[in-house]
């Protein structure tokens, strides 16, 4: 991993864990990185949209031309070859963004949510991880609560690690079955950990 002046830590987690949430509190204190807002930018390219109506076709195209999300999302996780497919096209270019965007933040801490960290063995490209982790009977009444089926839910939680493959693998791990006061003050809590042992290493 190429060094800059800031502490890489990835942010991690099932969906449906809080790691968007865990991120805006995150945000107040340090710079933060979102990958997927960086995929949204991505799938607005005419070079990534022509990329990606080669590989799966028109049919994922809205009738103005631009993806539809939706689409795209029904058939990668209908189809587990088209969803690897889709995120080696795009992963490369989401790791690019990430480290151009890196050297420009005069931070001691970046912050950057990877949702498929440890799917993708990123983890060393990172000083550290953060896992968010919440019960799955939990993350289920938060998709519900979003609009998602039982089915969508089973297919987007078998797409990923399981939840304790992750919490091996986490440097550090949120437990967020609660409210949102509750993972804001973890998220605070988390800031003093990290800053108090990077001042004892620094003295």
């Amino acid at each position: 991993m190429s060094k800059s002046r800031s502490h890489l830590i990835a942010i991690t987690g099932q969906i449906g864990s809080g790691k968007s949430s865990f991120m805006k509190f995150l945000a107040e204190a340090y710079p933060t990185i979102s990958s997927d807002e960086i995929v949204a930018e991505l799938l607005e390219k005419p070079g990534v949209i022509e990329k990606l109506k080669e590989i799966f076709g028109s049919e994922i195209l809205t009738m103005e031309g631009s993806v539809d999300k939706i689409k795209l999302s029904n058939l990668i996780f209908n189809d587990n070859q088209k969803r690897l497919l889709l995120e080696a096209t795009l992963h490369p270019l989401v790791e690019a963004k990430i480290f151009e965007i890196i050297p420009t933040l005069n931070s001691k801490y970046c912050f950057i949510e990877v949702p498929l960290l440890f799917e993708v063995n990123w983890q060393d490209k990172f000083d550290k991880s953060v896992l968010v982790f919440s019960d799955e009977t939990i993350i289920r009444k938060r998709l519900i609560k979003r609009g998602y089926d039982q089915v969508m839910i089973k297919q987007r939680l078998s797409a990923q690690l399981p939840l304790q493959s992750k919490l091996d693998l986490a440097d550090y791990v949120i437990y967020n079955n609660g409210t949102l006061e509750e993972l804001k003050y973890l998220t605070k809590d988390f800031i003093k950990r990290l800053e108090k042992e990077h001042h004892v290493k620094d003295n």
